[in-house]
Protein backbone atom coordinates (compact mmCIF):
# COMPACT_ATOMS: atom_id res chain seq x y z
CA UNK A 1 0.00 0.00 0.00
CA UNK A 2 2.58 2.26 1.23
CA UNK A 3 4.43 1.28 -2.51
CA UNK A 4 1.02 2.62 -4.49
CA UNK A 5 1.06 5.97 -3.06
CA UNK A 6 5.02 7.21 -3.41
CA UNK A 7 4.07 7.91 -7.26
CA UNK A 8 1.04 9.98 -6.55
CA UNK A 9 3.30 12.11 -3.66
CA UNK A 10 5.71 13.13 -6.46
CA UNK A 11 3.28 13.83 -8.78
CA UNK A 12 1.79 16.30 -6.46
CA UNK A 13 5.21 17.77 -5.27
CA UNK A 14 5.86 18.06 -9.06
CA UNK A 15 2.61 19.98 -9.31
CA UNK A 16 3.79 22.32 -6.14
CA UNK A 17 7.05 23.11 -7.69
CA UNK A 18 5.91 24.39 -10.83
CA UNK A 19 3.10 26.26 -9.12
CA UNK A 20 6.19 27.95 -6.83
CA UNK A 21 8.50 28.54 -10.12
CA UNK A 22 5.19 30.21 -12.14
CA UNK A 23 5.10 32.50 -9.02
CA UNK A 24 8.58 33.25 -9.16
CA UNK A 25 8.93 33.88 -12.70
CA UNK A 26 5.62 36.09 -12.48
CA UNK A 27 7.12 38.25 -9.26
CA UNK A 28 10.70 38.80 -11.36
CA UNK A 29 8.84 39.86 -14.33
CA UNK A 30 7.27 42.33 -12.08
CA UNK A 31 10.31 43.46 -10.68
CA UNK A 32 12.33 43.99 -13.72
CA UNK A 33 9.19 46.32 -15.23
CA UNK A 34 9.33 48.49 -11.95
CA UNK A 35 12.15 51.16 -12.38
CA UNK A 36 14.57 51.58 -9.30
CA UNK A 37 16.06 54.86 -10.10
CA UNK A 38 15.12 58.27 -11.83
CA UNK A 39 17.15 57.09 -15.24
CA UNK A 40 15.41 54.19 -15.52
CA UNK A 41 12.01 55.57 -15.12
CA UNK A 42 13.30 58.69 -17.88
CA UNK A 43 13.26 56.14 -20.71
CA UNK A 44 9.38 55.34 -20.26
CA UNK A 45 6.92 57.74 -21.34
CA UNK A 46 3.93 56.20 -18.81
CA UNK A 47 6.57 56.99 -15.86
CA UNK A 48 7.39 60.51 -16.99
CA UNK A 49 3.91 61.11 -17.28
CA UNK A 50 3.11 59.82 -13.90
CA UNK A 51 6.31 61.58 -12.91
CA UNK A 52 4.30 64.90 -13.81
CA UNK A 53 1.20 63.52 -12.32
CA UNK A 54 2.97 63.68 -8.78
CA UNK A 55 4.73 66.96 -9.19
CA UNK A 56 1.35 68.67 -10.06
CA UNK A 57 -0.18 67.21 -7.47
CA UNK A 58 2.56 68.32 -4.87
CA UNK A 59 2.28 71.92 -6.04
CA UNK A 60 -1.61 71.96 -6.25
CA UNK A 61 -1.95 70.84 -2.45
CA UNK A 62 0.98 73.09 -0.97
CA UNK A 63 2.89 69.81 0.44
CA UNK A 64 6.40 71.44 0.85
CA UNK A 65 7.51 74.81 1.89
CA UNK A 66 10.68 75.53 0.26
CA UNK A 67 13.01 77.94 2.91
CA UNK A 68 16.27 79.46 2.67
CA UNK A 69 18.76 77.08 3.99
CA UNK A 70 20.12 78.09 7.56
CA UNK A 71 23.67 78.52 7.56
CA UNK A 72 25.46 75.15 8.80
CA UNK A 73 22.32 73.19 8.16
CA UNK A 74 22.57 70.32 5.66
CA UNK A 75 19.75 69.96 3.18
CA UNK A 76 16.99 67.44 2.88
CA UNK A 77 17.63 65.28 0.36
CA UNK A 78 14.84 63.42 -2.03
CA UNK A 79 13.97 60.50 -3.65
CA UNK A 80 11.05 58.97 -6.66
CA UNK A 81 9.85 55.95 -5.90
CA UNK A 82 8.27 53.92 -8.58
CA UNK A 83 5.14 50.86 -8.21
CA UNK A 84 2.96 49.43 -10.68
CA UNK A 85 -0.36 48.05 -8.97
CA UNK A 86 -1.77 44.95 -10.01
CA UNK A 87 -5.11 43.78 -10.28
CA UNK A 88 -6.71 40.31 -9.01
CA UNK A 89 -6.29 39.40 -12.51
CA UNK A 90 -2.64 40.12 -12.59
CA UNK A 91 -3.26 43.24 -15.28
CA UNK A 92 -1.70 46.25 -14.94
CA UNK A 93 -4.01 48.43 -12.65
CA UNK A 94 -1.95 51.96 -12.46
CA UNK A 95 1.90 53.01 -12.66
CA UNK A 96 2.79 55.13 -9.27
CA UNK A 97 5.31 57.40 -8.83
CA UNK A 98 6.12 59.17 -5.09
CA UNK A 99 8.53 61.82 -4.54
CA UNK A 100 9.22 61.51 -1.17
CA UNK A 101 12.02 63.44 1.31
CA UNK A 102 14.74 61.42 2.98
CA UNK A 103 13.53 62.73 6.56
CA UNK A 104 16.25 60.54 8.63
CA UNK A 105 18.55 62.55 8.10
CA UNK A 106 16.78 65.58 10.29
CA UNK A 107 16.52 65.61 13.99
CA UNK A 108 13.72 66.59 16.41
CA UNK A 109 13.72 70.20 17.77
CA UNK A 110 16.51 70.85 15.81
CA UNK A 111 15.75 70.92 11.96
CA UNK A 112 11.59 70.43 12.83
CA UNK A 113 9.47 71.31 15.13
CA UNK A 114 5.46 69.90 14.13
CA UNK A 115 4.74 66.30 13.21
CA UNK A 116 2.34 66.20 10.75
CA UNK A 117 0.15 62.97 9.94
CA UNK A 118 0.41 62.32 5.88
CA UNK A 119 -2.83 60.46 6.49
CA UNK A 120 -6.42 60.81 8.25
CA UNK A 121 -8.38 58.06 9.52
CA UNK A 122 -11.58 58.79 10.46
CA UNK A 123 -13.48 57.22 13.48
CA UNK A 124 -17.43 56.83 14.35
CA UNK A 125 -16.08 59.73 16.79
CA UNK A 126 -15.06 61.52 14.34
CA UNK A 127 -18.39 60.79 12.05
CA UNK A 128 -20.61 62.41 13.88
CA UNK A 129 -19.48 65.49 14.09
CA UNK A 130 -19.80 65.08 10.33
Amino acid sequence: MLIDMLPHRNLQRNQETMLIQGYVVAMSNIIQVEPCTFEEAMQNQVWKDVMVEEHDSIIHNDVWEVVPRPQGKSVVTSKWLFKIKHGADGNIEKYKARFVARGFSQKERVDYDEILAPVSRYTTSNLLWL
